[in-house]
């Protein structure tokens, strides 16, 4: 698999300095840093791990305030959820409004000496650079990339996020909740859903990340809500 960059977009050139050099302790590799949103740089480059401030200031062909989070969602909204967004602020206040661009970690720059270490130890719990391959029937499946499972006659469908990579099995549902695979949770008799694509969840439904909707049974609701809260807390999703 080939290894994107480590990006950090701050207007304040010092902290960002500062901040590489904290990050080369952990990635023996270049760390690219850059003052201002750059939507062609994010558009011409594959980005692992994206330190984004929230207050960015004006760009030099922009009048208005760059807001860090408002970018994160048009980066979500374009389906790039393969990049790991840490929000870096001087201001705790922006910690909810950050939770719809999907972030990893919420760093105050007061406390990053602080923080950090425990960014990075959440990266590794995901799974950070690691593709978790699973081998169902003679099929080998990068679990990342399945947004749900769904179940019809004799026959199992994984829904990639890549429209050409999906998968048909001959197997059923059943066989499926049986591999434990940690950010899957069944929602419906017909239906499992891979919790890290889900936007928003209600009672009886989720919106996923493509704003594709998946219905959630009376039957599966609080388990799937038990599931839900444990793989927040864990940072699996």
């Amino acid at each position: 698999m080939e290894k994107g960059k480590i990006v950090i977009i701050d207007d304040d050139i010092i902290f960002s300095k500062k901040l590489k050099k904290q990050l080369l302790k952990y990635f023996n590799e270049d760390i690219t840093i850059i003052d201002f949103f750059d939507w062609s740089f994010i558009n011409a480059n594959k980005i692992d791990l994206l330190f984004l401030d929230i207050e960015l200031g004006k760009n030099d062909n922009i009048d208005d305030e760059v807001n860090g989070i408002e970018e994160a969602i048009k980066i979500r909204n374009l389906k790039r959820w393969d990049i790991e967004i840490i929000f870096i602020t001087s201001h705790s206040n922006f910690i909810t409004s950050s939770f719809d661009a999907g972030p990893a970690y919420f760093i105050n720059k007061s406390d990053v000496n602080e923080k950090l270490p425990r960014a990075i130890e959440t990266l590794k719990r995901k799974g950070f650079r690691k593709e978790k391959i699973v081998k169902i029937g003679d099929q080998s499946v990068n679990i990342d990339d399945i947004v749900f499972v769904s179940s019809a006659k004799h026959y199992v469908y994984f829904k990639s996020r890549y429209q050409d990579s999906n998968i048909k099995l001959r197997m059923t549902l059943n066989q499926v909740e049986e591999l434990n695979i940690a950010s899957f949770a069944r929602i419906h008799k017909s239906y499992m859903v891979n919790m890290i694509f889900i936007k928003k969840k209600y009672i009886d439904r989720v919106i996923l990340f493509d704003d594709r909707q998946l219905r959630v049974s009376r039957k599966y609701r609080e388990t799937f809500k038990k599931e839900y809260i444990s793989a927040k807390m864990e940072g699996l999703i």
